[in-house]
């Protein structure tokens, strides 16, 4: 059921595909609720945001994500919701559409993230939304931006890179500075925020860079050390390590050690992580099978 709203709109975010954001095509709209509608909002948030905590089942995390999808459609500039939106999609997508190989509806709920993303930046800062309607590019614009929507610009760089990265290399190069300057910005105001995730990005851009756009082995290991020092628990800057990192350095033993971590790491090891814990634990099982084209 829920699995319907979530890719209704599949052909929309499909865009010719410069993935120039289409979530500010129009204007958000700035109403205080009172009354009846008021209370249909907090309801249908709290409802979303109680089949979240049951996000391992599939059918309750698409059930969360249409009960936002219903709130924002009542409340146009309620940016915590476009952030827990944004983060929504991209664990369906990540979590179950990228094992599935469904590459066009994978694409567009990244996109789609981008697109609740950018409208939650602008929902909580009404300049942002005049200077990028005005054409300051995105990664320019987030200047103006504080440490309130770090969530929304972390969540707006995942889901463009994870796009970027499911189009091809050459998309990827095309959008590096964007989402680099975007995460940037979030290292500035919180390095700490999603278990160290703007140092783990950084981490990975190092690995997956060629040279010639900056890529370098040596900041890799540095950035994933300090996501690392700022959560030695979550797993997937273990995976990444892994997948990104090791094959890059033709360092087989780390490759073996975190990937075994993972793997031997009880599933609440951070506990409320439980969903994506046993998702990055199905990533390492599958990167294991892949050592031999690796090394």
């Amino acid at each position: 059921m829920a699995r319907n709203v979530v890719f209704g709109m599949v052909g929309l975010l499909l865009v010719a595909c410069g993935a120039s954001t289409t979530g500010l095509q129009s204007g958000i709209k700035r109403d205080d609720l009172a009354g009846a509608q008021a209370d249909q909002h907090k309801q249908l948030v709290a409802e979303g945001d109680a089949a979240w905590e049951q996000r391992a089942d599939r059918a309750k995390l698409e059930e969360a994500v249409q009960k936002w999808e219903a709130a924002i459609a009542i409340k146009d500039d309620d940016a915590d919701t476009y952030a827990k939106l944004a983060r929504g999609v991209y664990l369906i997508a990540d979590g179950w559409l990228s094992f599935e190989g469904n590459q066009p509806d994978y694409l567009a709920l990244h996109l789609k993230g981008v697109d609740y993303a950018e409208r939650g930046m602008a929902a909580i800062s009404p300049d942002y939304e005049k200077r990028v309607k005005a054409g300051t590019k995105t990664e320019d614009a987030v200047k103006v931006l504080g440490r309130n929507a770090v969530p929304l610009m972390y969540w707006y760089a995942s889901n463009l890179g994870k796009w970027a990265k499911a189009k091809g290399f050459s998309t990827t190069l095309k959008h590096k500075d964007r989402i680099f300057k975007v995460i940037s910005r979030v290292w500035e105001l919180d390095r700490e925020y999603y278990h160290g995730g703007a140092d783990r990005y950084f981490g990975a851009f190092y690995s997956v860079a060629p040279a010639f756009a900056g890529g370098d082995v040596n900041k890799s290991y540095e950035h994933f050390q300090e996501s690392l020092k700022r959560e030695p628990k979550y797993l997937a800057t273990y995976v990444l390590i892994a997948e990104l990192y090791a094959p890059k350095a033709q360092d087989p033993k780390i490759f073996d050690e975190h990937l075994k971590f993972v793997l031997e790491a009880p599933l609440n090891i951070l506990p409320g992580l439980e969903p994506e814990a046993a998702i990055e634990k199905k990533k390492a099982e599958l990167l294991l099978k892949k050592k031999d084209d690796l090394f």
